[in-house]
């Protein structure tokens, strides 16, 4: 017998609902739900291996724990400061 589907948290939102894809990328889908920013972190520890939550915000939280805020400095972000705090200190030298 086939086993039945993992299935998000009953307060996520599939994703599947809102994008139209094929069936192969449809499964994917069914295993990220939308949910609510304050909420994330709890619903997080109901997911099912492989599942996502996200909120419209662009957090992400995952079944084994990662967890990427919204607001979390981006590392290309940063090392682009650290560039240029590198070259304004070096121009200042001159």
């Amino acid at each position: 017998a086939k086993a039945p589907a993992p299935s998000l948290p009953s307060a996520a939102q599939s994703l599947a609902r809102f994008v139209k894809a094929p069936d192969a990328l449809a499964a994917r889908l069914s295993l990220v739900g939308v949910v609510d920013a304050k909420d994330g972190a709890k619903l997080a520890k109901d997911l099912p291996p492989g599942g996502r939550l996200v909120s419209v915000e662009g957090d992400l939280w995952r079944w084994d724990g990662f967890v990427r805020r919204a607001d979390a400095p981006q590392p290309a972000a940063a090392r682009l400061e650290h560039k240029n705090r590198l070259a304004a200190a070096r121009a200042e030298l001159k």
